[in-house]
């Protein structure tokens, strides 16, 4: 099962600002890779780079991620991880 979807960006820097003047098209497409228990979406567009799609190239100064292109549940367990590691007060005292 795939679904696609037709939606315009603004391109991604490593601080996830925008930085393009115009919006591009992009095509996502959300699917189940076979035999796996994940759901996956992928960006078609011609910024978009990295071993795994993850990258935004729009930014001539540092790549982005690109917000149209993860794998669940990895991107979730991802900004999780993230969120506890910057924390300074220890999640038992929470």
């Amino acid at each position: 099962m795939k679904a696609v979807f037709d939606i315009e960006c603004k391109g991604r820097d490593a601080k996830s600002n925008n930085v393009l003047g115009d919006r591009v098209q992009v095509k996502v497409e959300v699917y189940q890779p076979l035999d796996t228990d994940l759901i996956s979406t992928r960006a078609i567009c011609k910024y978009n780079g990295g071993s795994h799609g993850q990258k935004c190239l729009a930014s001539t100064e540092s790549a982005g991620i690109c917000p149209y292109a993860a794998d669940l549940p990895y991107a979730i367990d991802y900004v999780v991880k993230e969120s506890f590691s910057q924390r300074t007060t220890p999640v038992s005292r929470l």
